[in-house]
Formats: structure tokens, C-alpha cells, sequence
């Protein structure tokens, strides 16, 4: 998926000391003083579109101060809210006056850091345009330019030019895949190696585009794995909320492919995860929990991981003090996956009566896709649970009242409920309990909402149906003949 990134105005905001730090050492302290005033000055002035051209005409000066006003005005023009036109249009207009030329070779050739700050920051701005503007603007020099910019010596540049590829490979599909073949993810992961624990800016920077690269699909499996194990050891790392905010989505991201879950299991994350759950920040919970949710789609083993972790009691945590339905969602949609286990699996959360509880409130509550996740959840349960547990959650938790009001609901958790409840009837009546449990199914009126349902205009459910009913007749006329 080609997705956005961040929207320029929120990264080219900088202070004035940034910029003077750009300021090349090696001139006299008289001219370096007059330099920082006209930041100063400069960086206060409004831009206006009608004056475009003489901006770019003074890009094109020798003198540094004539050059920096008109980059700067042109970067302001790019990253002015209060304009009318929305940015793709304006980009449309710079881009007419074939500036880009002159941004590229300042990219590449001019030694003072200062105008090179600028000027990539205005082709940053481009990188945010449509497929269209960034092609015609790109070529594979091009590209090699803003390459050379994560080498600098410089955060500011680095930081510039790590938004300007993440954005190009996030708006552009042919650019994004040429980055890709150059190495700009292993390129990434280096260059956050050496950042982290030292520049921190910078460091979350290249985090938060890893994480966007993450999301890119297809990738390439060398590259998955890199950047599963990168940011595995961020996670278990920091505890900083918004570097774990980038990387448990960018894990998020990748751990939705079944055949990457023995890498999450191998670079040993779980258990920061799980430790995740504790939190308050939905940011970080929600990425935490589906990506320990799609580890428990996997095999047997890799359950037990999660399982042993303690995630259950994060659960609960989660149920009983987010007000966040996405959390919600996922924690049942997580116990589902558990309930079609083993039954060693399962007898964990039936043994934890508050996550039981918590679990049929939100039935009660009856958000719609909660519910659907629930009726997955009891679906599997009575098909897979061991009889004893299931005769505990029917006389405790009043389980096939439960799974009754699941009858009330749409269709589609019709159908996932009622293929749970005809196997849950031949699993009773294998271990002769279907008398006993009879009482149950009348005073939940489940039989007389399956009676009902082989009316269904749906042929699924209504054929379901005519099985099940037929099974309480035909049980039923037996039971009452041996009474006889």
C-alpha cells in the first residue's frame, strides 16, 4: 500500500539555532554575524506567490544572503497552511519555473550547508506531491544526490534527506521499488545504528521512516528480516514512548504475514510486548497487541510463548480499564485464536474468572465488531475445550445463555455461532450429557431462536438450523420414551 508521509509542515519547522549551526565556519565572525541576522530577518518575512520568480531569481545569486532569502521564501510557499490552494497545486506552480535544476545542483555541489538545508527541504516538500510530480522531477542521478545527503556530517541534512526518501518511496511506486534496489533499508538500519544513544533527533528520524518502509508491500524477504530483527531490539531497548510508538507499528506492519512469525518468536520480543500491554498509551498498545495477536494465528509452540509471557493478564488489564474499542477488538479477536488451541491453552482462560467476565460484559454491551469476535471466540471454545471445562463454564458463567444472545445478532455471527453449536450438541451427546444440559438450551431460548431461524432467508443458516432443531426433536422424543 502507497501511503503518505508526514505532511512537510510538521518537519521543516526548525529554530534559528539549527540553521546557524549550517553556517560555514570558515568565514570572518563580521559576515557570520550578518548571516544570522538575516536568518533572523528572513525567516519572520511572509512569503508571496506573486513574487515566485523573483524568489527563484535570487536562488540563482552568488551571495549567500540573496540565495537563502529566496530559498527560504520558496520553502515558506511549500509549507504555508494559510494559502488557498492545497499543496499539490502550488507544487504545480514552483514547479513551473524549473527550479528544481538549481535545488539539485545546491544539493550536490555547494559547500555551504546552510543553503543546502534549504534547498532540500523544498524538494522534501516535492517528495509529499503526487506519483506524477515526483517523477518528473527524479531521475537516478537525482536520486543519488538525496543518497549522498544521509552521509553528511550534518543531522540536519541526514534528517532532510531520510524524510525526502521516505516520502518519495511512500508517494511514488517506481522510485519507491529504485530506492529499494539501492539499499535504502539496510542503508537505514546502519545509519540508525550508529545514531542511537548519541543523536537522538536523528535517531528518531530514521526510526519513524523504517517504520514506514516497514509497511511497504511487497517486500522483499532479506529485507523483512532485517527489519523485523532492527526493531525487535528497539523494542526490547527503549522506553521511550514515541520511539516505541514508531516501532511496535512498523513490527506491526510486518507481523501480519503468517510466514514472518518465527522471526518475532526468534528475535525474543514477545515479552516486551506483553509488558506493553500495561500501559495507558493506546499508540502503544494497539500496535503491541495485534502484533502478539497475529503471533497467536501461529503454530502450537509459538501460542505457549505468548501465553507464558503472561499476555492473558495484560488482557485483563486492557478489558478492564481501556475505554478504546480497538483494544477491545483485538483482545477478543486474540482469545479467539487461543479458544481454536489445545486444550491446555484453553483451560488458561477459562481458570481467569475476571477475564471471563470482562469478556461476556462486552457481549452485553453489544458493539457490533466485538460481538463478531466474541462468536468466534465461544465458537471455538465449545468445539475445542474439554467437556469438564465447558460443563464449568455452563453452570458458572452461564456459557449457552451466552452463546443464545449471539442468536440476536447479524448473519454473519449467525452462521460462526451455530456451526459451534451443532458441535457442541454432538460433543454432549458423544459423552451422554445432552439430557442433562437440556434445561440449559430451553431456559436460554436457544431452541426457539434455532426453531425460528429455519425460516432464514440465508440458506447456511437455515439449513444449520434444520439440523440442530432436528437433533433436539429426535433427542428429545428418545429421552421421553425411556421416561415412559
Amino acid at each position: 500500500m502507497i501511503q503518505k508521509g508526514k505532511k512537510v509542515t510538521s518537519i521543516l519547522v526548525e529554530s534559528f539555532e539549527k540553521l546557524f549551526k549550517l553556517i560555514p565556519e570558515s568565514l570572518p565572525d563580521e559576515m557570520k554575524e550578518r548571516i544570522k541576522s538575516s536568518i533572523q530577518s528572513i525567516t519572520q518575512q511572509d512569503a508571496d506567490l506573486n513574487k515566485l520568480q523573483e524568489y527563484v531569481s535570487y536562488i540563482h545569486s552568488d551571495d549567500i544572503n540573496i540565495s537563502f532569502l529566496g530559498l527560504s521564501q520558496c520553502k515558506k510557499l511549500l509549507s504555508n497552511t494559510q494559502l488557498t490552494r492545497d499543496l499539490d497545486a502550488i507544487i504545480d506552480i514552483v514547479l513551473r519555473t524549473n527550479i528544481e535544476l538549481k535545488l539539485f545542483e545546491i544539493a550536490k555541489n555547494n559547500s555551504v550547508q546552510l543553503l543546502k538545508y534549504q534547498a532540500l527541504a523544498i524538494i522534501c516538500s516535492f517528495a509529499c506531491g503526487t506519483q506524477n510530480q515526483i517523477q518528473n522531477i527524479l531521475d537516478n542521478d537525482r536520486v543519488d544526490v538525496l543518497f549522498q545527503t544521509i552521509n553528511s556530517e550534518y543531522d540536519e541534512i541526514i534528517g532532510l534527506g531520510v524524510y525526502t526518501l521516505t516520502n518519495i518511496s511512500s508517494n511514488n511506486i517506481y522510485f519507491r521499488d529504485l530506492l529499494l534496489e539501492k539499499g535504502v533499508v539496510q542503508q537505514f538500519i546502519s545509519l540508525a545504528t550508529k545514531c542511537k544513544g548519541e543523536k537522538l533527533e536523528t535517531f528518531r528520524i530514521i526510526l519513524w521512516a523504517i517504520s514506514k518502509f516497514a509497511n511497504i508491500k511487497p517486500m522483499i524477504q532479506m529485507h523483512i528480516e532485517d527489519l523485523i530483527k532492527f526493531l525487535s531490539e528497539i523494542i526490547i531497548a527503549v522506553d521511550e514512548e514515541q520511539q516505541l510508538i514508531d516501532a511496535c507499528w512498523g513490527l506491526g506492519y510486518l507481523s501480519q504475514n503468517d510466514n514472518q512469525i518465527h522471526l518475532l518468536v526468534k528475535f525474543g520480543v514477545i515479552e516486551k510486548l506483553v509488558m506493553l500491554l500495561h500501559l495507558e498509551n493506546k499508540n502503544i498498545v494497539i500496535p503491541a497487541l495485534r502484533i502478539l495477536g497475529n503471533i497467536l494465528t501461529g503454530t502450537e509452540e509459538q501460542t505457549d510463548q505468548v501465553l507464558n509471557a503472561g499476555v492473558l493478564q495484560g488482557f485483563i488489564i486492557q478489558l478492564q480499564q481501556s475505554n478504546n474499542q480497538a483494544i477491545r477488538q483485538d483482545i477478543c479477536w486474540a482469545l479467539s485464536n487461543i479458544a481454536a488451541g489445545t486444550v491446555t491453552q484453553i483451560k488458561q482462560i477459562i481458570t481467569k474468572d475476571s477475564l471471563l467476565l470482562s469478556l461476556f460484559r462486552e457481549l452485553e454491551i453489544g458493539v457490533p465488531k466485538i460481538v463478531q469476535e466474541i462468536a468466534h471466540f465461544l465458537s471455538n471454545i465449545v468445539i475445542y475445550a474439554d467437556i469438564d471445562d465447558l460443563d464449568h463454564l455452563v453452570r458458572s458463567y452461564g456459557l449457552i445463555l451466552q452463546i443464545s444472545m449471539i442468536l440476536d445478532s447479524i448473519d454473519k455471527n449467525v452462521e460462526v455461532i451455530l456451526e459451534g453449536i451443532f458441535q457442541f450438541i454432538q460433543r454432549i451427546i458423544q459423552v451422554g450429557r445432552f439430557q442433562a444440559y437440556y434445561q440449559y438450551f430451553e431456559e436460554s431460548k436457544l431452541i426457539e431462536k434455532v426453531e425460528y431461524l429455519q425460516i432464514h432467508q440465508s440458506s447456511t443458516i437455515y439449513q444449520k438450523c434444520s439440523e440442530i432443531f432436528e437433533i433436539f426433536i429426535s433427542k428429545k422424543k428418545i429421552w421421553e420414551q425411556h421416561l415412559i
